[in-house]
């Protein structure tokens, strides 16, 4: 196998086209469905992924490892309406299986900014898109997980409870205290 060109840029449909071109049994017809995957799905993947990690070189690589995931297993998916609910389940998965990770083998990062505090804008009243999700990033992620599919996802209870693999009724209790906790953040910023 050839090494990658460091000149030519990486994009999900790339790495998804090498992968499958990789399995001398896939046909054409196989590539046309992971090529759709990443069409269809990427960027509301990604949205659930950095509603999780909070960050963009982790919703990245989570993404990144759900549809890698898909590209090994595409045949494990014998509905093509449920790739997305995979994509997000195996991804919620990988996100617990790295927090437990971290939780127990804590890294230390050293900050040069400590002390310094953030400017506060001149117009506090006013809800923005960057406020809430700053907001929704302070929730506990058993709360914002949800929260995030719910609002960001437009998916049902039971598309939520599949994913995250919990009962709807939990799914449904979590948006509650969820819902009730975001309010409280953006009412009481102190």
């Amino acid at each position: 196998m050839s090494q990658p060109n460091p000149q030519i840029a990486f994009t999900p449909q790339t790495e998804i086209r090498t992968v499958a071109s990789m399995d001398t049994h896939a046909d054409k017809k196989d590539r046309i469905d992971l090529e759709a995957a990443v069409r269809d799905h990427y960027k509301p993947v990604y949205r659930f992924a950095y509603s999780l990690a909070k960050n963009q070189a982790d919703a990245a690589d989570l993404t990144q490892y759900a549809y890698e995931r898909l590209a090994m297993k595409w045949r494990q998916v014998a509905d093509p309406a449920k790739v997305k609910g995979w994509l997000q389940s195996t991804l919620y998965r990988k996100f617990l299986d790295l927090r437990r990770r971290v939780t127990r083998f804590p890294e230390v990062e050293l900050n040069e900014d400590y002390g310094h505090q953030a400017e506060q804008p001149a117009d506090q009243d006013r809800l923005d898109a960057r406020t809430a999700t700053e907001a929704l990033m302070q929730l506990e992620e058993d709360l914002r997980a949800p929260l995030a599919l719910f609002y960001l996802e437009s998916c049902s209870y039971k598309e939520i409870a599949k994913v995250l693999e919990v009962p709807v009724g939990t799914v449904m209790s979590r948006l509650h205290r969820g819902k009730s906790k975001l309010y409280n953040i953006l009412t009481n910023p102190n």
